[in-house]
């Protein structure tokens, strides 16, 4: 760009720029045409850039669902590697929680970006998605295969409540547990994932 400024200084039709400080640029403002300027009073505000609201439903609970299954996929992780042989994979984890940062970019999440953004971040939380799932349920392996021979069901609250609830699992034992995406609570069926 400087290089740029020093060729097209002499050329019939380009603007004419010179280099200077943010300082003397302000002053110069300041001593020029600030009277003249409008003046706002409050915070800069963008309506598409919202906390609460977004134009991408679907991208902002692809954020959330990424969040907590990486949560529990860390506690799980972690959970492993200090009790049994199982190898920490920090590597995965790196590269799933770097894609959801990624994606969190404040256009990307409040839902101002362009349409092509939002089919790339499908793709990333789609690889989120694996790599949680993957982590997550090595980890459970590794736990299990710690649990003597004859254990039927194992619970696990990765989350910082406590609770004595007892759930109800829909259909037989093998398929609620192969699946692990839905669990009954008090007659509603919730999600787990």
């Amino acid at each position: 760009m400087l290089e740029n400024i020093q060729q097209l200084a002499h050329h019939p039709g380009a603007p004419q720029v010179r280099t200077g400080t943010v300082r003397e640029y302000m002053e110069g403002i300041e001593n020029s045409i600030a009277e003249t300027l409008p003046v706002w009073n409050g915070e800069f505000y963008f309506e598409y850039h919202r906390g609460t609201y977004t134009g991408q439903a679907r991208n902002k609970r692809n954020n959330r669902k990424s969040e907590m299954l990486l949560h529990d996929a860390e506690f799980l992780a972690t959970w492993a590697t200090l009790l049994t042989n199982h190898a920490y994979p920090s590597e995965d984890i790196q590269k799933a929680w770097e894609l959801i940062c990624l994606n969190q970019f404040h256009d990307i999440l409040p839902g101002s970006s362009i349409g092509e953004v939002y089919l790339d971040s499908d793709k990333d939380y789609s690889i989120i998605r694996d790599l949680g799932v993957k982590v997550r349920d090595e980890a459970i392996q590794a736990l299990t295969a710690q649990l003597p021979a004859n254990t039927s069901v194992m619970a696990i609250n990765p989350t910082s409540f406590g609770g004595s609830r007892i759930g109800f699992l829909e259909g037989n034992l093998d398929q609620a547990v192969s699946s692990a995406t839905q669990a009954v609570e008090g007659g509603t069926l919730v999600e787990v994932f």
